[in-house]
């Protein structure tokens, strides 16, 4: 049983990583869902206009198909007892 003054760690710190794929979004949809996040909110409908086009012929480039598949790593911090 532990005492009430015990300070060691009762859990041990830990990181996962786990590869992360979204399907294949319509172009239309993808800039959608980027301005919707706060930053793009805060920067004024002007700014994200032009942010939203430069993205746009950015991602046609990339992406001339019309959908955009997204791959990254989520890297959760664990804490495991």
């Amino acid at each position: 049983m532990r005492r009430a003054d015990d300070r060691s760690p009762r859990v041990r710190p830990g990181r996962v990583h786990v590869p992360v794929g979204r399907r294949p979004d319509p172009l239309e949809s993808h800039l959608a869902n980027l301005a919707a996040y706060s930053g793009s909110l805060v920067l004024g409908r002007n700014a994200t206009e032009r942010f939203t086009a430069e993205e746009r012929d950015i991602l046609t480039d990339v992406f001339p198909h019309g959908t955009v598949e997204e791959h990254y790593v989520v890297s959760p911090a664990l804490a495991v007892s």
